[in-house]
């Protein structure tokens, strides 16, 4: 069975941003990381001015990845499948990854 989501309301995904000259020295003056802004950005949400990842954002992200805890996504650039393992087969996953 094939899930079709194209009807269900999608979030609105906001366009990652460049970081200027001036961003990147505050972000690491700030104590930020690579990709901290990257993930704001996805998990955010937009603000008057930009994007804010507030309590609401952070809820609502929590609760999608708590929905998404365990899955497995094979393959490398392009996945082939989706799927639940089991706790079994999630033991073997770890164990390869080694």
């Amino acid at each position: 069975m094939l899930i079709d989501d194209r009807d269900a309301p999608q979030p609105q995904r906001s366009p990652i941003p460049q970081l200027s000259r001036h961003a990147r020295v505050r972000a690491r003056q700030r104590g930020f990381r690579t990709g901290d802004v990257e993930l704001i950005a996805l998990l955010g949400r937009p603000v008057h001015d930009g994007i804010m990842l507030d309590d609401l954002a952070m809820r609502a992200a929590f609760e999608r990845l708590r929905r998404l805890h365990g899955t497995f996504v094979a393959g490398g650039s392009v996945a082939v499948t989706v799927y639940r393992p089991s706790r079994k087969q999630m033991r073997k996953l770890r164990r390869r990854s080694r």
